[in-house]
């Protein structure tokens, strides 16, 4: 598909989306979309639409975290973090919520707090490898520094 036809099937789904808008799935694949086009903010309406729909996906509250985050310069205090907290409400144990917790604790120099997030991520996982080196750094830091 040419960056045409997909910005076209986009604005399709945004338009039935305005005339059906209680389809959360539709609101997910919205967020989704304008994700891959880069489209931040609008990815993280779209995301607080479908979380408004389906308040109980810990899964949904991450991708709406990240939308925020990236609309945000990659920052994750504020709207993000209360989007990750309620995640892990919903699911203490969801990989992604745990990292991006590690993440906005690291930013916040809370190194032993990202460290707690980063190690309860199963040894092993993809999620745990991809935040190896941000765990090692935040140990580091932590003893060599101390933190909060």
């Amino acid at each position: 598909m040419t960056p045409q036809q997909i910005q076209a099937n986009v604005s399709k789904l945004a338009k039935r989306l305005e005339e059906n808008p209680n389809d959360a799935q539709g609101w997910v694949m919205l967020g989704r979309s304008y994700t891959m086009m880069e489209r931040y903010a609008d990815a993280a309406a779209a995301y607080g639409r479908a979380t408004a729909l389906k308040p109980s996906d810990a899964s949904l509250w991450t991708d709406y975290a990240e939308a925020l985050a990236l609309s945000n310069g990659q920052r994750l205090e504020g709207k993000p973090m209360e989007a990750i907290n309620r995640a892990l409400q919903l699911d203490p144990s969801n990989e992604q919520a745990l990292a991006f917790a590690g993440e906005a604790a690291f930013q916040a120099a809370d190194y032993k707090k990202a460290i707690e997030y980063w190690q309860k991520l199963p040894a092993g996982s993809e999620t745990r490898k991809a935040v190896s080196d941000r765990l090692a750094k935040a140990k580091e830091l932590a003893a060599g520094r101390g933190s909060r």
